[in-house]
């Protein structure tokens, strides 16, 4: 008997020296490996579910499947390329070379199926399909790509084995389908009730928090600031007038100085609604912290710099028919604007083409001149 294992290894022995490596064979495992990573991090996990969310969801959960597919695909293509070139007549026996063409495409079947019904019904046991098979049949080219890997063990052994596992894989997909087929109208059952806790939940502190919200706007008084109560504008409190309580604010014409002297006059385009008084002071704040914002500032430019001047409008209109002077701070938000118009276009567009302009600044040049022709009715104090 000892001479007979002796005989068997020195023929394996023999056999694997026949062999010679498969160089070719080995750089095509090695591209497979991009496209395999690629696959099982785009296999969808027990805990998504399809057909949930909106457009964007949806159209990720698409492409998503696409990447799933296209990986497998290149996968299995750079796989097969990698047995063709081990099966020759010294790598893989004649027996398990017959069985290939049978079995490549069998196990190219099974992955896809498996990635279908994953992304139909996602479970924990079919994504075992995609994730196996193709390291099973990696390590089954590489050892007969590799023959020194293998030259104390049998051909016929490592063949055996390596058709028995992939075929077994294969033939798997059919079970742990009816498997996660079977526990997924539970688990979405399950998934659908913890949706459905969150969002009472989501509520209930939304409730609370709105309770909170009015209790505190409840406790504003004539000797609250005026911060305190513009601050309720952020909260979106139905049936609360906010303005009506800011108005009756003792100290409201100092506050809304101090906040205008600290840059918040985007928090006050309501000043002509708070029945202030446009003193000097008044206005020298107002106007400092209109220039500050709008004509010196570069935060914000195109549409959106517009839309926030256009808020201004009636408070300067309000100022205006108060007798302040705003020439100042419109004339730097004017040269601002008049920048806007004549600046070159750094893509070298004519100055007059409007798609050219519109893709710029968000905003078209009639727009920027309307806004222009509008400050001019704000200059010099009635």
């Amino acid at each position: 008997m000892a001479n007979d294992g002796t005989d068997g290894r020195q023929a394996g022995a023999a056999t694997a020296a026949t062999a010679q490596a498969s160089l070719g064979g080995i750089a095509l495992l090695l591209f497979a490996c991009l496209p395999y990573v690629l696959m099982v991090g785009m296999l969808p996990d027990a805990g998504e579910f399809p057909n949930e969310g909106g457009g964007e969801a949806r159209m990720a959960w698409g492409f998503q499947q696409f990447w799933a597919y296209a990986a497998c695909g290149a996968t299995v293509v750079l796989l097969a390329l990698a047995l063709w070139r081990a099966s020759r007549p010294a790598g893989i026996a004649g027996w398990a070379r017959q069985t290939l063409p049978v079995l490549a495409p069998a196990a190219c079947a099974a992955m896809v199926f498996a990635i279908a019904q994953g992304f139909e019904q996602p479970g924990p046991w079919l994504p075992l399909v995609p994730t196996l098979l193709p390291p099973v049949i990696a390590v089954y080219a590489l050892l007969r790509c590799l023959p020194a890997l293998s030259r104390w063990l049998k051909r016929a052994q490592i063949d055996g084995v390596a058709i028995g596992l992939i075929a077994a894989l294969s033939l798997a997909v059919i079970p742990l389908w009816l498997l996660d087929a079977a526990s997924y109208p539970r688990r979405l059952e399950r998934h659908h009730a913890e949706l459905a806790a969150a969002d009472a939940a989501a509520r209930a502190a939304g409730e609370q928090e709105e309770q909170a919200l009015r209790a505190k706007f409840a406790h504003l008084g004539p000797n609250s600031s005026l911060r305190d109560y513009l601050e309720g504008q952020y909260w979106y409190l139905s049936g609360v007038d906010v303005l009506a309580g800011a108005r009756q604010v003792n100290s409201r014409q100092s506050d809304a100085i101090g906040m205008l002297d600290d840059g918040m006059i985007l928090d006050l385009t309501d000043l002509w609604r708070l029945d202030l008084q446009p003193t000097q002071n008044f206005c020298a704040a107002y106007g400092k912290a209109l220039a500050a914002r709008f004509g010196r500032s570069d935060i914000g430019r195109g549409s959106a710099f517009l839309d926030l001047l256009n808020g201004q409008f009636p408070n300067m209109h309000w100022l205006r028919e108060g007798h302040c002077d705003l020439d100042g701070p419109i004339g730097e938000i004017d040269a601002r604007l008049s920048w806007m118009i004549e600046s070159k276009d750094p893509s070298g567009a004519a100055a007059n083409d409007p798609a050219s302009y519109y893709s710029r600044w968000g905003v078209s040049r009639e727009t920027v001149e309307a806004t222009r022709v509008k400050l001019t009715g704000f200059r010099g104090a009635r």
